[in-house]
C-alpha cells in the first residue's frame, strides 16, 4: 500500500507539473498576441477644402484612408489623428470611392471629374470614370485604367466593391454601367442596363456592395 501511495504521489506530481506548464506555456502565448487598437469614437484633422467623400480602413498599419471630391488626393490618418498625404497624382482630379485591399496590398480609388474639383476640366467633367491602383505599403502608383472607353456617354466612377478573389465592380453614376476589372488588370462591361439609368444631369448608380452567395 505505501508502494502505491509513492507512485501515485508520483503520478499526481507529474500530472499537476505538464498542467502547469500548459497554462504557463499558454500565458506566454497570449502575452505575445497583437492586442486589438482601440479605436476612437471620432477623428478630427485640420485640412481645409479637402471635402472627404470615401472611407478606407487598413487592420494591418492601423490607418484610415480619405479621399477627397475638391482636390483628388488621398489622405492617411493614424488613430491618434496625425495625417499626411499618402497619394496626390495628376490624375487624381476628383477622387471618390476606395478600398483596402489588404490580402494584395493595395488601395484602389474611383476616379472621376463631377465637375466640384480644383483639378477639373472641360475634357474630362462629366465625362470621367477611371481606377487608380496604388502599393498600400509605400503609397506608389500601380496602375491607372480607364473604364470610360468601354462605354459611350457620360460618366462618374463613384464605388467600388471588392470579392476574394480580387476582382473589382465599380459603379458609374452618369451611366447605367457597373464595370468589372480582375486581379491581372483586364476589364469588361458586368452590367449595362438603360433599366437603371439616372435622368440626364442626375446621379444613378452610387454604393455597391459584393455577396459572397
Amino acid at each position: 500500500m505505501l508502494l502505491m501511495s509513492k507512485r501515485a504521489h508520483s503520478l499526481i506530481s507529474i500530472i499537476f507539473l505538464m498542467v502547469f506548464i500548459l497554462v504557463s506555456l499558454n500565458s506566454c502565448e497570449s502575452n505575445h498576441k497583437p492586442s486589438s487598437p482601440i479605436l476612437p469614437s471620432s477623428l478630427s484633422i485640420n485640412s481645409p477644402g479637402l471635402y472627404p467623400e470615401g472611407l478606407a480602413y487598413d487592420r494591418k498599419s492601423h490607418a484610415f484612408y480619405i479621399s477627397s471630391v475638391k482636390k483628388g488626393k488621398i489622405t492617411k490618418v493614424s488613430l491618434d489623428g496625425k495625417h499626411q498625404v499618402f497619394a496626390d497624382d495628376k490624375r487624381l482630379i476628383s477622387s471618390l470611392g476606395l478600398k483596402v485591399d489588404e490580402k494584395r496590398n493595395r488601395l484602389i480609388v474611383c476616379v472621376a471629374d463631377p465637375g466640384v474639383g480644383e483639378k477639373s476640366s472641360k475634357s474630362t467633367r462629366g465625362m470621367l470614370a477611371g481606377l487608380m491602383i496604388y502599393n498600400l505599403k509605400n503609397g506608389k502608383k500601380v496602375k491607372y485604367i480607364n473604364l470610360g472607353k468601354m462605354a459611350s456617354g457620360p460618366h462618374v466612377a463613384n464605388d467600388l466593391a471588392l470579392d476574394n478573389n480580387g476582382n473589382i465592380y465599380i459603379t458609374d453614376s452618369f451611366s447605367p454601367v457597373i464595370y468589372k476589372v480582375n486581379r491581372k488588370g483586364k476589364t469588361s462591361i458586368l452590367m449595362n442596363d438603360e433599366k437603371i439609368a439616372a435622368p440626364k444631369g442626375a446621379f444613378g448608380l452610387n454604393g455597391i456592395l459584393y455577396h459572397p452567395g
